[in-house]
């Protein structure tokens, strides 16, 4: 019989064997995806769980605090894009190359307003919408 381990004994393992805490929190977040993956309850509602660096439709978008994206936020489509999508194009930091150069980042609104979490609490917010939408379409 295979030996029980806990979860406390994991992360014990993970906070010995991490390089640094950017390492540390990689670790965690890759249970945790395996987790959703694994877990019956979670295993049937979402058919692709990624880091955020590993999503395929991240583009270029930097880190916004996002840990962890699960398929099942974005089958829930409006004018051929998901809502998470829409944001993510809508909230990039851009640069007008062709002509002033002027750069639009959104982090400078939240800030001027004292909302630093804003875009996170909305991408959070969306994507809760997004899944609750699909369940009850389902």
């Amino acid at each position: 019989m295979a030996e029980q381990v806990s979860i406390h004994d994991i992360l014990a393992k993970f906070r010995d064997d991490a390089l640094n805490n950017r390492d540390l929190g990689d670790r965690f977040e890759r249970l945790i995806c395996r987790y959703l993956e694994l877990d019956p309850q979670y295993s049937e509602r979402f058919s692709n769980v990624w880091m955020f660096n590993e999503w395929p439709r991240k583009g270029e978008t930097g880190d916004i605090g996002i840990d962890i994206v699960a398929e099942d936020a974005h089958n829930y489509i409006v004018n051929g894009k998901s809502a998470l999508d829409w944001l993510l194009d809508r909230y990039r930091v851009t640069v007008d190359t062709k002509k002033s150069g002027i750069k639009n980042d959104p982090n400078d609104w939240c800030h001027e307003h004292n909302n630093p979490r804003y875009i996170l609490d909305l991408l959070q917010s969306v994507a809760h919408v997004s899944t609750q939408t699909n369940t009850i379409v389902a």
